[in-house]
């Protein structure tokens, strides 16, 4: 379909070749189009590997236990009942989750995904991995949740869980202690940077003098003197007035 607007033509897409939501089926334009079609590409860069990493270690842990865990579909039907999630997490840590309900119910199995979200909290998984409910449930950002999976996973090494493990395990603080008189020394002393010029910071040896050329006409000074200058202010280059002006070139008559 094309149209003339202010003397340019614009065209649009017709709605039987528009591109659609490949959930709702919904078509797309703009920025949506755009923002499809970055989540297409960071799922194929990232979230299928995270996915096929998640759904491996959720089965090992649950056999842990002599719990199956069927996926026979995407991981997102598997997990979005809540079910999986609080067994998975009350493996890791025993007690921490309350029991989910087994209800086919909607708001029963969004209820058992905020008891899995609430119970990671509970153990120590940092709260900006957190996703909401409707990204598991309703499917619309399963990287989301993917990557709070994984979070889990480095959770459950550093609290001790000895099963099947899942991303790099977290660095565990190493807090140190100062006696005081420690802290009142470093507290008087002057740093590196505090020093400047009076300290080990100078500007010895910056300045080139080796090709400077005495024209023997007018006046100059001695290249002696002009390499204490690029000393800065340090003690070498306090040079006064006097001891310049005598060692003035005069060009020959």
């Amino acid at each position: 379909i094309e149209t003339y607007l202010l003397g340019t033509m614009a065209s649009y897409t017709n709605i039987d070749g528009a591109q659609t939501n490949e959930k709702t089926g919904v078509p797309v334009y703009g920025i949506d189009k755009e923002l499809q079609a970055k989540a297409a590409a960071k799922w194929e860069s990232e979230g299928k590997q995270m996915e096929k990493d998640a759904k491996t270690w959720i089965s090992a842990v649950l056999t842990t236990q002599n719990q199956t865990f069927e996926c026979p579909g995407t991981l997102q039907e598997a997990l979005k009942d809540g079910v999986v999630l609080c067994n998975l997490v009350n493996i890791i840590k025993p007690g921490c989750c309350k029991n989910p309900s087994a209800m086919a119910a909607p708001f029963k199995q969004m209820e058992n995904i905020g008891k899995y979200l609430e119970a990671c909290t509970k153990i120590g998984v940092d709260s900006h991995t957190s996703f909401q409910t409707v990204s598991l449930y309703e499917d619309q950002d399963m990287l989301a949740v993917l990557r709070q999976i994984h979070a889990l996973g480095s959770k459950a090494q550093q609290i001790g869980y000895e099963g099947p493990t899942l991303g790099a395990k977290l660095a565990e603080e190493t807090p140190r202690e100062f006696s005081a008189e420690t802290l009142a020394a470093g507290a008087t002393s002057v740093g590196l940077l505090g020093k400047g010029s009076h300290g080990y910071a100078t500007q010895a040896g910056m300045f080139d003098t080796s090709r400077n050329i005495d024209k023997g006409v007018g006046v100059g000074v001695a290249t002696a003197e002009i390499s204490k200058m690029g000393l800065g202010s340090s003690e070498c280059a306090k040079l006064d007035t006097k001891s310049i002006s005598n060692e003035i070139v005069k060009a020959p008559h």
